[in-house]
């Protein structure tokens, strides 16, 4: 196994080498389901990580391939412990570790502008946005520079103009979503990672 020190929730992985889609796992969604932050793609079934442990995790094949170099970022949350929050327009699932500044949500898309709670007790200077479900690319909120722009984390650019954060920044409670596609698209499931 890989090991971190302590059991992670949220990781990030990417082979050097050559080629390979970057790849994000979390233990609200489970082993088996992958993103990759570098295309537009739905989720996917993987045997890529295939354990969280006690001290680190445990890779499959695919994302470990024999002569291959790789980099691997792990955030540890709640221990894939999740609670319902219903602060904000939308009930959303939460796993949030309020000491580490950092929470996973889960949501349901419905393409109207409305708030959604994050459980963080202060405002997330980062959000990271992504269909579950239909192919969508990461929508990014950076606190610090507009609460009007999205970045696209699979792209090179920006989008300003599909109103993804409802032009309204995030506050200690709740982050809101607007009509547009990558970050509410009706019917669909999104992922959410919120950042201090």
């Amino acid at each position: 196994g890989h090991v971190t020190g302590f059991q992670p929730d949220l990781v990030w992985t990417k082979r050097t080498t050559d080629g390979q889609s970057n790849a994000v796992w979390d233990s609200s969604r489970g082993t088996t389901k992958v993103l990759n932050t570098d295309a537009s793609n739905a989720e996917a079934t993987s045997s890529g990580l295939t354990a969280f442990n006690s001290d680190g995790y445990d890779m499959g094949t695919y994302y470990n391939q024999s002569g291959d170099s790789y980099v691997s970022w792990s955030w540890k949350v709640n221990g894939g412990t999740t609670a319902s929050n219903t602060t904000g327009d939308k009930t959303s699932t939460v796993q949030v570790d309020t000491d580490r500044g950092i929470s996973i949500v889960q949501y349901t898309g419905n393409e109207t502008a409305e708030t959604i709670g994050h459980s963080l007790g202060a405002k997330p200077e980062l959000i990271m946005v992504k269909c579950r479900s239909f192919d969508r690319s990461w929508a990014v909120q950076w606190v610090d520079v507009t609460n009007t722009l999205s970045y696209i984390l699979n792209s090179t650019g920006s989008d300003d103009s599909h109103g993804y954060w409802n032009d309204t920044s995030p506050t200690d409670t709740v982050f809101t979503v607007g009509v547009g596609t990558e970050t509410n698209k009706d019917g669909q499931t999104f992922i959410t990672y919120c950042f201090i």
